[in-house]
């Protein structure tokens, strides 16, 4: 091998003596001596032919050479992160579309029983707080939360039907019997006596077939067996012009009767006040009372009607001042 670079060789260029002229000079030669390595390194090169094939190949190689280096470097970054973040390097699993499908279908019906709760809540609320308004409302104007009745019809078998039709019936029975005796017609006082009771009764069988919430059939039927009972009594006695004042009694005691079924304190006074009128005035037609007395209280009946307003209209601001 030294053998071999100590002789000369014929230069394979042709044009070695102009590549002469770029050697360096001897004594920077003699001065920067290669060390061991880098002379057999050098003795290699000179060994291997350098043709262009080789030439070529030499620059691929290190392109090469430098990707997959760059791949490595690229590799040990990707692990160092992964080692430093905790991760591990698993492959991604495969994804079931029907469970995602029906976890989102769950997820779904979960969401509307939320929402139907809560609409449940919010009409629970507000039901409350409309009760609670009505309640207030039913304190302040009880006679505006009055229950009213259904409507009735007239059907058969019931007492508002059956008890109308035994009235006259029984009315044209009493009446036939009458004329076809020859004992002509009744007197009228007795007539107007089952007139009244005829009504009076049917308005009664109304108010108890309607489950005693027809106030005003009981108010009116009171009124005529009153108004009836009481005629009947002055005309047998003959004692109507005297004892007239009666008549204005049975309104007054019709008044104070309904208004202690129906609960009503407000009805009270006017039958109070009917009935101490009625006495009243049997009083001064009978003479029972002197005439000092008559003259004194005849001149003060502007301030009975004074008094019989006031009575009626105090109530009605207790309770505007009430509410």
């Amino acid at each position: 091998m030294t053998d071999k670079h100590d002789q000369p060789s014929e230069p394979d260029n042709p044009n070695i003596e102009q590549d002469l002229r770029f050697a360096p000079p001897a004594q920077d030669a003699v001065e920067h001596e290669p060390d061991a390595d880098e002379a057999a390194l050098e003795a290699e090169d000179m060994d291997t032919p350098e043709d262009e094939d080789t030439a070529d190949e030499v620059p691929a190689l290190e392109i090469a050479a430098e990707a997959e280096d760059a791949e490595f470097e690229a590799i040990d970054v990707g692990e160092v992160a992964a080692l430093e973040t905790g991760e591990n390097l698993t492959p991604a699993p495969e994804v079931d579309l029907d469970a995602a499908l029906a976890a989102i279908s769950a997820l779904d019906d979960v969401l509307a029983e939320e929402e139907a709760a809560e609409q449940a809540e919010l009409a629970r609320q507000q039901a409350e707080e409309q009760a609670r308004a009505d309640r207030q409302e039913r304190l302040r104007n009880p006679e505006l939360f009055f229950p009213m009745p259904s409507m009735s019809m007239m059907q058969r078998g019931r007492i508002d039907s059956v008890v109308p039709a035994l009235v006259l019936v029984g009315s044209g029975a009493w009446l036939t019997f009458a004329l076809t005796t020859g004992a002509g017609m009744p007197p009228p006082i007795l007539l107007a006596l089952v007139v009244c009771g005829g009504v009076g009764l049917t308005l009664l069988a109304r108010w108890l077939a309607s489950g005693r919430w027809a106030l005003g059939a009981l108010f009116f039927a009171l009124n005529f067996v009153l108004a009836g009972g009481i005629l009947a009594l002055l005309l047998a006695q003959g004692t109507l012009p005297r004892d007239w004042p009666l008549l204005i009694i049975g309104p007054g005691v019709a008044f104070f009767i309904t208004g202690i079924v129906a609960g009503e304190s407000r009805v009270l006074l006017p039958g109070l006040l009917l009935a101490a009128s009625s006495l009243v005035a049997l009083l001064m037609t009978n003479d029972l009372l002197p005439r000092s007395t008559t003259s004194v209280l005849a001149g003060l009946w502007p301030a009975a009607i004074l008094i019989i307003l006031i009575l009626l209209i105090l109530p009605r601001f207790a309770r505007r001042q009430g509410e």
